[in-house]
């Protein structure tokens, strides 16, 4: 009975927090659009935009990264804690990149044996969003444990 409490709870925290909660469309990002214009014989490359020619050409802002991932949106995280008692947590992220159309969840559970050494059990899962037809294809999952351990001298 506690368990499903617990379940209950957990499940509450995560959908209040979601942030397709508070925003039911996501943001539209408008794309640049480049238009060819035809023009009567070449243009000369003499290092200036003097020729005629040039002020026929459309000007645009191009937007560049200096690091993989500026211009895009950023992921949507939602993050679920619960502490069962002063030993005992569990931890789950859920994360949506709309972008890249990729799912990300990692729960992670700890224990605390004694104040100096934890145990910390997780796993990543990854899955790659298709939509309607198709659903959700898991691409990456990965388990891992850790015991943290404080040496005193």
């Amino acid at each position: 009975m506690q368990i499903g409490r617990i379940v209950g709870l957990l499940h509450i925290l995560i959908v209040i927090s979601s942030p397709h909660a508070l925003s039911s469309d996501p943001p539209v990002v408008q794309k640049p659009r480049i238009w060819a214009v035809p023009i009567n014989g070449d243009i000369a490359l003499t290092g200036r935009l003097d020729d005629a020619r040039w002020k026929l050409a459309q000007a645009i802002e191009v937007k560049y990264e200096i690091q993989p991932g500026e211009n895009t949106p950023a992921a949507q995280r939602t993050v679920g804690v619960y502490q069962f008692t002063t030993e005992l947590f569990l931890r789950i992220i859920g994360q949506y990149d709309q972008f890249n159309k990729v799912i990300d969840i990692y729960p992670l559970f700890s224990y605390k044996l004694n104040p100096f050494r934890i145990f910390y059990a997780g796993s990543t899962y990854s899955g790659s969003d298709f939509g309607d037809p198709f659903g959700v294809n898991e691409t990456v999952r990965q388990y891992f444990v850790k015991l943290q351990y404080l040496i005193r001298s």
